[in-house]
C-alpha cells in the first residue's frame, strides 16, 4: 500500500498542489502537538485511575466521558509498552470486560497480552501456560524450581517466621498448582473451606489461582505460598519461602 502511495498517488497530489508535503507536514505537527496537549490534561485523571499495583480503577474511569475513558485506556496501554488498541478494542474492552456482569470472569486477548477484571480494576496481563498438571516432590531446605517462570520455593528451616510443622514422613511432601477438589482450614479459623472461596476471600485474582503453589501432604493441604498455613500444620519447624 505504502508503495502504491508513494509511486501513484503522491505525484498525482504532488503535481497538483505543489505544497502539499509541507500541508502535510504541518498538519502532522499539529496532530502531535495535541495529542501531546491532551495526554497533559490528562495526567491528574490518570493519576486518579491508575492503581498502585499497575491496574486500572473502573469506577475512576466510569466517571468520565467516553472519549476521555478511551483516551486513558490508551494511555495506560502505552505505559505497559501494549500496542496501540483500535476504536473497536477500545469499545471491547469497557462493554465486554470493565462492564460484564459482575458474576462474570471476562477476559478479552489483545496482542500477546489479556486484558482481565478483577476487584473492580483493570489488568493487562501476559499469556500464561496452564501449568495445572505440574506436579514435584519438595524437600526441606533445598529449593525448587517452579516452572513457567515463577521463580523457586523452598521450605526453610532457618526461615525467619516460621509457622509449619513438619510431619514424620516429610519426604511425602509435594508442590501442586492445581486448587481443583482442594479445602484447608487457615490458622486461626474454624471448619475447612474449598481452596476457590479461600482465594476469593484472600484477594487473589482469578488468573493467579492456579499459578500460586500449593504444599502438599500426600491429599492433605499443608500450606499456600504467600498466603496462609492450614492449621493442622501449624508450627515451628520451618518456613515456605517463594522466590519469585
Amino acid at each position: 500500500d505504502r508503495n502504491f502511495i508513494r509511486h501513484h498517488i503522491t505525484p498525482v497530489l504532488t503535481q497538483r498542489w505543489p505544497h502539499i508535503h509541507q500541508a502535510v507536514a504541518r498538519s502532522a505537527t499539529l496532530c502531535a502537538q495535541q495529542q501531546v496537549l491532551l495526554e497533559e490534561l490528562l495526567q491528574e485523571a490518570m493519576q486518579e485511575a491508575k492503581m498502585p499495583d499497575g491496574s486500572l480503577s473502573i469506577t475512576a474511569l466510569s466517571h468520565r466521558s467516553e472519549l476521555a475513558r478511551y483516551q486513558l485506556l490508551r494511555m495506560w496501554l502505552a505505559q505497559l509498552g501494549e500496542p496501540m488498541p483500535t476504536q473497536e478494542h477500545l469499545a471491547m474492552i469497557w462493554q465486554q470486560v470493565a462492564s460484564a456482569r459482575i458474576d462474570a470472569n471476562p477476559r478479552l486477548k489483545l496482542g500477546q497480552s489479556e486484558l482481565r477484571r478483577f476487584d473492580q480494576k483493570l489488568y493487562c496481563i501476559q499469556t500464561y501456560q496452564d501449568i495445572s498438571d505440574w506436579q514435584a516432590m519438595i524437600v526441606p531446605d533445598q529449593s525448587l524450581t517452579l516452572p513457567d517462570g515463577l521463580g523457586n520455593l523452598t521450605l526453610s528451616s532457618h526461615g525467619a517466621s516460621k509457622g509449619i510443622a513438619l510431619p514424620d514422613d516429610c519426604h511425602q511432601l509435594s508442590v501442586t498448582f492445581n486448587p481443583e477438589g482442594l479445602a484447608a482450614c487457615p490458622v486461626g479459623r474454624v471448619g475447612s473451606r474449598k481452596l476457590k472461596k479461600l482465594f476469593q476471600e484472600y484477594g487473589v485474582p482469578s488468573w493467579l489461582r492456579r499459578r500460586t503453589p500449593i504444599l502438599m501432604h500426600r491429599n492433605q493441604v499443608v500450606a499456600i505460598a504467600n498466603l496462609f498455613v492450614d492449621r493442622d500444620f501449624s508450627g515451628q519447624d520451618c518456613e515456605l519461602i517463594w522466590d519469585k
